[in-house]
């Protein structure tokens, strides 16, 4: 199954931040309970709402270093398993 499709934006209730995405509510970020303060709250639905554009971002920047020159060669580089795009193509299998 699909995520739902960005753009995700952030809408202020009264003691909660709603996350919405075509329409469809995503996610809550409450506050004022289990000691969790309004701006972090604020800063959770942030971080949830840029899920589908650090996603996009992310997926683009790994094909760019992957595939900037062409196909990857029958021989796989060190360099593709560099910690960093092993880490970001998890990151990334993981989301989709």
């Amino acid at each position: 199954m699909a995520h739902t499709p960005g753009t995700w934006k952030v809408y202020d209730a009264y003691g909660e931040f709603i996350i919405v995405g075509a329409q469809t509510e995503i996610a809550k970020a409450m506050y004022g309970i289990r000691s969790v303060d309004e701006t972090s709250a604020q800063a959770n639905a942030r971080l949830i709402a840029s899920a589908p554009d650090l996603l996009a971002a992310l997926t683009t920047l790994c094909d760019a270093i992957l595939h900037g020159q062409g196909a990857l060669p029958s021989t796989v580089p060190e360099w593709y398993r560099w910690e960093p795009i092993t880490e970001a193509r998890a990151a990334i299998e993981k989301a989709s």
